[in-house]
């Protein structure tokens, strides 16, 4: 997601269970003691912001889609709105729930990408 905010040369872009809530993600780390799995200075405000593709919603640069399963709830939370913030700024970004879980939902996302690229001129 992050990438399809910065670099205006791609095509599309997809994502696969991307939380594009560093904040809301990372508070879910903590709280179940899995801080360590976070790989930078949580407690920064700014930290949290840059790596979260909502706080730039209205950035995307290209049509995106963001696929989730429909088992993650914690990500329907974050993709939904931040797809819809984009939309509102007359953006292709959808968010997509896609059957299953983290793994079990990834062999039709990558499918439905690689369906998505290849209708995207």
């Amino acid at each position: 997601m992050l990438a399809a905010l910065a670099y205006p040369d791609f095509r599309a872009a997809a994502s696969f269970s991307g939380s594009p809530d560093a904040v809301g993600y990372t508070r879910h780390a903590v709280a179940i003691g899995a801080q360590a799995d976070v790989p930078f200075d949580y407690r920064d405000a700014r930290e949290l912001e840059l790596r979260s593709a909502r706080a730039y919603a209205a950035s995307f640069k290209c049509p995106t889609r963001l696929y989730y399963g429909t088992e993650e709830k914690h990500f329907a939370l974050s993709t939904q709105p931040t797809a819809n913030l984009a939309r509102e700024h007359g953006l292709d970004v959808q968010a997509v729930a896609v059957e299953g879980g983290h793994t079990s939902a990834e062999d039709a996302e990558i499918r439905m990408a690689i369906d998505f690229f290849r209708q995207t001129k």
